[in-house]
């Protein structure tokens, strides 16, 4: 199911793409159970393997290094934030031309760089 869902959310962009979401969800669990505040996030570069789990451990932002090469960026949702994009995760999408994904504890969505934001879908993860 973790795979399908990135599949699914990724095939927008015409690539084919096997990028899991448990790898970011297991450094997110911290924060999904409100034990800590911090973002955690990776890109997905031009050949659709997912970079390095970053996170600057911050409260509520993270900085990551996206490359004019990569496709999509993919971060995490601490559970004190809306599961949904933020204006910031927004701004990101439409400046840089890339999708921004959210994923929180429950809940898939995406900023698109049109400005749209999408909900793509419920998760169901076994912890």
């Amino acid at each position: 199911m973790k795979h399908i869902l990135v599949i699914m959310m990724l095939s927008s962009l015409g690539i084919a793409m096997d990028v899991p979401l448990d790898g970011i969800y297991k450094a997110a669990l911290m924060s999904f159970a409100g034990y800590e505040l911090s973002e955690y996030s990776y890109t997905i570069n031009g050949s659709g393997k997912a970079g390095p789990i970053t996170s600057s451990h911050a409260a509520s932002r993270n900085r990551v290094t996206v490359l004019s090469t990569d496709l999509a960026i993919v971060h995490s949702h601490p559970k004190h934030i809306e599961p949904s994009p933020s204006c910031h995760d927004v701004d990101v999408a439409v400046r840089l031309h890339i999708p921004n994904y959210v994923i929180s504890e429950r809940e898939l969505w995406v900023a698109w760089p049109s400005g749209k934001i999408e909900h793509l879908g419920h998760i169901s993860f076994n912890h």
